[in-house]
């Protein structure tokens, strides 16, 4: 339960102290950890907090499906956010980069008509992680075939938001730079070209 704007925010066990509060904005008594009033707090302040236990305690109580279609109005502020936890890795389990991509393909779910103004930046972070993933030494086969499966599913519907964008920048990567396991990600996303 959230409470006023001095007070503290509990979510999935976690608390938070009034850091969640930025720049005076207060949370209206008695609103539940769901709906704007929550995603306002994780976007103001989950982005700049240096720790990873505040960081898996954000990610971990982090739904978009429960703003619903409402989540464009925040995305000035929430894809910055969400690019962040995706620079940022976790190691070894690597729950946050998870979360967060969950959390980016809900996103482009829900707001695919206002994503082509998003997609540069998108894609760039994606790509950036497919390329880290692809040569930390420290990851688990598992986990870094998970983060891989996850960034080609955000890809594959930022692609689908975007009218085919995507793939006409993707096949513009110079494959001379890229590992194998990046060129296969790359090839899910352009191969449906060849399909459609």
């Amino acid at each position: 339960m959230c409470s006023g704007g001095r007070g503290f925010m509990v979510c999935s066990g976690w608390a938070w102290p009034h850091a969640v509060v930025c720049s005076g904005w207060a949370w209206p008594h008695g609103v539940m950890c769901s709906g704007w009033a929550w995603l306002h707090g994780v976007m103001c302040s989950g982005w700049a907090w240096p720790h990873a236990v505040f960081r898996v305690g954000v990610a971990s109580c982090c739904d978009v499906f429960r703003v619903g279609v409402a989540v464009c109005r925040h995305l000035r502020l929430l894809v910055p956010v969400l690019l962040g936890y995706l620079e940022v890795g976790d190691p070894p389990e690597e729950s946050v980069r998870l979360k967060m991509l969950e959390v980016l393909q809900s996103t482009i779910r829900l707001a695919w008509p206002r994503m082509a103004s998003r997609a540069d930046a998108l894609l760039r972070s994606l790509l950036r992680l497919l390329v880290d993933v692809s040569a930390d030494p420290g990851l688990s086969d598992s986990v870094r075939l998970q983060l891989m499966e996850g960034s080609s599913a955000s890809l594959r519907l930022l692609d689908a938001a975007t009218q085919r964008r995507v793939q006409r920048l993707l096949l513009q990567v110079d494959s001379r730079h890229c590992s194998p396991q990046v060129l296969c990600c790359l090839a899910t996303v352009t191969a449906e070209r060849e399909h459609t």
